[in-house]
């Protein structure tokens, strides 16, 4: 077969060559079928497209609506351009904000004058800060992107299926140490401990960062006070809970303006809540001083790197404390009566004494779960990855 592919495939450019064929917008499917002398035949196909070498320059593409770090409840329309004489198709696609694993859920042909170009359904996805990218190709190939960020929210997942099964539910006073295995539809492109669409407790909850927080800041004069240090795009940390809710707050400097100078240390910017939240957050393993250099960077005065914490705690207004990684989930869970639980890789350890201890197979899914008398729970998986 891979010789008649070859064959056609050089008829095919012989072709070409010879009848001076004028740039296509749709392409040609050309089929050769070989057959012996016994009537026996094989055949196959190739796609070519005639493009036009002068032709360099790329779709014009843009998103006007919705505006960075827009909160998306419901349905949200997707307002921009998509624009070239010789347009192919454009596509919208969305990502865990960071990760870069799009899934598509817009395609079409057409051009777009700073009209609709597709719509986001947040009832069908996990409450989190995602990207959304918006992709033009032509006819030649050419390709240009433009994205923003959206914060889906609100507890309206019509469609969404779920449930939560207990699988060790230890009481020792204080704070129970359970291991609450979730599948929820929402999760079915996030792979967790159970592996797709499978959570465990501390995975539940869900803090991301809308960008590098030690980048995208800026000094500006100020006529009274010197200069002034500001951020040149928004920076929000969103907090998902298991309930549906999100806390959402922003990184600020607590005195933005005075007689700051690049290459001088000052304290480092704190976060202040967004939307009317009655809960605190604060950075746990970075600097309380940087610097802002030259290049729109605030500077970890003990590392000497960009500023980038990973690690918060997220007090609510009931007293509970949540020590939280980005990208992770819980990592320390903490009531008013100062009762811990601590989630590591290898398991759940309470403060009055009891655990569990995690056993994870190569792919580092959890494949047992063992408790201090010895009780043990398996969990295998199939040939697909399924729990």
């Amino acid at each position: 077969m891979q010789t008649i592919k070859t064959i056609l495939l050089l008829l095919t450019l012989t072709l070409i060559s010879h009848a001076n064929l004028q740039p296509q917008t749709t392409p040609n499917n050309n089929t050769l079928t070989i057959k012996d002398n016994e009537g026996a035949k094989a055949s196959d196909s190739i796609t070519v497209r005639v493009i036009d070498p002068s032709d360099t320059t790329p779709p014009t593409v843009a998103i006007t609506s919705p505006l960075e770090n827009t909160k998306v409840t419901l349905l949200s329309d997707i307002v921009g351009t998509v624009s070239d004489a010789n347009l192919d198709y454009y596509t919208l696609s969305l990502s865990p904000v960071g990760k870069e694993t799009y899934t598509e859920f817009t395609r079409d042909t057409l051009n777009v004058a700073n009209g609709l170009l597709g719509t986001i359904d947040a009832s069908t996805l996990r409450n989190g800060i995602y990207d959304v990218k918006l992709t033009a190709v032509d006819k030649n190939g050419a390709s240009a992107t433009a994205f923003t960020k959206v914060i889906i929210d609100g507890k309206a997942k019509i469609g969404n299926f779920s449930f939560t099964i207990t699988d060790f539910n230890l009481q020792v006073g204080g704070l129970p140490v359970q291991v609450n295995r979730t599948y929820s539809t929402l999760q079915r492109f996030e792979k967790l401990d159970f592996t797709y669409a499978w959570s465990i407790d501390y995975q539940n909850v869900k803090l991301e960062e809308n960008r590098h927080p030690g980048k995208s800041w800026k000094v500006t004069p100020d006529v009274l006070v010197g200069s002034c240090f500001k951020f040149d795009k928004q920076h929000i940390v969103n907090v998902s809970l298991p309930d549906g809710t999100t806390e959402s707050f922003e990184f600020r400097f607590a005195r933005e303006c005075g007689h700051y100078f690049t290459g001088s240390f000052y304290d480092a910017p704190v976060l202040k809540g967004l939307n009317g939240t009655t809960a605190t957050l604060k950075v746990l393993d970075a600097s309380s001083t940087v610097m802002m250099n030259d290049y729109g960077e605030i500077i970890d005065s003990q590392t000497l790197q960009p500023y980038n914490p990973s690690l918060y705690q997220l007090t609510l207004a009931n007293g509970m404390v949540y020590e939280i990684e980005e990208g992770v989930g819980i990592r320390v869970v903490k009531d008013i009566r100062g009762d811990t639980l601590t989630y590591t890789q290898n398991g759940i350890e309470s403060s009055r004494g009891e655990s569990l201890t995690f056993t994870r197979d190569l792919q580092n899914r959890i494949t047992q779960i063992t408790d201090l008398s010895g009780r043990t729970m398996q969990y295998h998986y199939d040939q697909n990855n399924n729990l």
